[in-house]
């Protein structure tokens, strides 16, 4: 069984970089000329973590950035859920092991 944390650790650090992206559009939705950025998740080469780049810019859609917003906190509670979980069974394994 795998109880590494890097894979969920990583997921929400990137839900973080996503939410405070639609956070910094939605902010300036009304500033003329804002365009909002265009984030891109990526898989790591070990396919234990997960990374967020920029690669452009898009014309503002609120509806667009609360969709998103949604996701990204039920992406972001699940593996909360799922670090819970592990921190959980580790200290079970360490209790079992004593």
């Amino acid at each position: 069984m795998d109880i590494s944390f890097n894979p969920s650790v990583s997921a929400v650090r990137a839900a973080v970089t996503r939410v405070d992206n639609t956070a910094h559009s939605v902010a300036n939705a009304n500033t003329e000329g804002f365009q909002s950025q265009r984030l891109v998740q990526t898989e790591g080469a070990a396919r234990d973590t997960v990374s967020i780049s920029a690669v452009g810019y898009n014309a503002q859609d609120i509806t667009a950035d609360m969709t998103s917003l949604m996701s990204d906190k039920n992406t972001y509670d699940a593996n909360l859920r799922v670090i819970s979980m592990k921190n959980n069974m580790v200290g079970e394994l360490i209790d079992i092991v004593r």
